[in-house]
């Protein structure tokens, strides 16, 4: 278990005022969070230091705006929002930094909520400017990093501030490392692995590592894509990573205590968008594979049937249209029935898979589900956390 200080360690909290790091890059549509999970989980940690009477700074950051202001990106509009789900008023500043910043905090009360602007319209919070570091340390007395989704990264509102303040991990950013070690660092065998999403690119070092740790290893979406035309199959205008295949094939050979399963059948689309179910090795030079198809799905569920722990990270066909969502609803409803049913305990991560699972209404119906993405991925591989480690030091 990683050691880590934790906000649960802190005696007194009183009076103190404390910078809290949340992920509020959150799917947006229309104006509106499409999915609070990140914010939800981290209301405990939230309550806490309001009962305790810190005033309370929340920093965040969201899209990429590479350190100018972007309106569309700024987090004011959500104000209302966040208000909604803490069932509490909460200020807001327009900067992140600065002496106007510095005299709102002044001002506050204890159990005041503030809610400072897009971290990134600042370039320093990427770079992990130590100056930046400072500025946005000098506004608190204590610092809780409760994002584990941006832990991953080596900026500013995860690194560089640790070095200037007392620094603890949140309540929701501690059950995720514990459920995902407990989870994971032991399982139960048999151990089985899905892998989807679009490029293998993103995934190469995550499919090298479960070749080390699961038994079986079900591949899907074009990094399934991929892995077959690098063993000569014809894939028509299917998505494939070319600049990949060497790799990808290389992955394959290493495949030796591990079972890799790659779909035989596909829903194809062709270039009149006629869809239909085609097995590998009838596929037209103007077919494109949406989905893998029922033969595929129905032997990845025999085998989930048979294992004990089950991991789940990116969706196996083109789940943006609902005609291509058949494959993965049918494993996300197979996965969650089998773990209520207590025949396997089931992890799943990733922002696409998490959406589906929340879209069918099973996001509860899972042994837990990763708010992590890059960072998710990142423990997989046993990479180095950045703003894991600056809280065990």
């Amino acid at each position: 278990m990683i050691s880590m200080r934790k906000l649960e360690q802190v005696d007194n909290l009183q009076g103190k005022t404390v910078i809290l790091r949340l992920d509020l890059n959150m799917p947006v549509k229309a104006g509106k969070f499409v999915d609070l999970t990140r914010l939800k989980r981290s209301i405990p940690t939230i309550n806490h230091l309001i009962n305790s009477g810190c005033k309370v700074v929340i920093i965040s950051h969201m899209g990429r705006p590479k350190g100018e202001f972007v309106r569309s990106l700024s987090l004011g509009p959500f104000v209302d929002e966040i208000e909604k789900l803490l069932n509490k008023k909460i200020r807001f500043a327009t900067n992140c930094i600065g002496e106007k910043v510095k005299g709102k905090i002044a001002s506050m009360n204890p159990r005041d909520i503030i809610l400072l602007e897009n971290l990134r319209f600042h370039i320093g919070e990427e770079t992990n400017d130590a100056k930046f570091s400072e500025q946005i340390a000098s506004l608190g007395d204590i610092f809780v990093n409760d994002a584990f989704s941006c832990s991953h990264r080596s900026h500013t509102s995860v690194e560089g501030i640790t070095k200037f303040l007392p620094s603890f991990a949140g309540f929701a950013l501690a059950s995720e490392l514990e459920n995902i070690e407990k989870l994971l660092s032991k399982p139960e065998k048999t151990f089985t692995a899905l892998v989807g999403g679009s490029k293998i690119s993103t995934k190469l070092n995550l499919l090298s590592t479960f070749l080390d740790k699961v038994d079986y290893l079900i591949l899907g979406g074009g990094i399934a894509n991929t892995c077959l035309q690098a063993l000569g199959h014809d894939l028509g205008s299917s998505l494939v990573d070319l600049a990949f295949l060497a790799q990808a094939e290389e992955i394959m050979k290493k495949a030796k205590n591990t079972q890799v399963l790659l779909p035989e059948d596909f829903v194809v689309k062709g270039s009149s968008g006629k869809i239909s179910i085609k097995k590998l090795g009838n596929i037209a030079s103007d077919d494109m594979i949406m989905d893998v198809g029922p033969h595929f799905s129905a032997k990845a569920a025999e085998i989930i049937n048979n294992s004990k722990t089950v991991i789940w990270n990116g969706p196996l066909g083109v789940v943006e249209s609902p005609k291509y969502v058949g494959s993965s609803s049918y494993i996300a409803r197979h996965i969650a029935s089998s773990t209520q049913e207590g025949k396997i305990k089931s992890i799943i991560g990733g922002g696409d898979t998490t959406a589906l699972l929340q879209t069918l209404g099973l996001i509860d119906c899972v042994t837990y589900t990763s708010t992590g993405g890059g960072a998710f991925l990142a423990w997989l591989e046993g990479e180095p956390l950045p703003g894991i480690a600056a809280l065990s030091k």
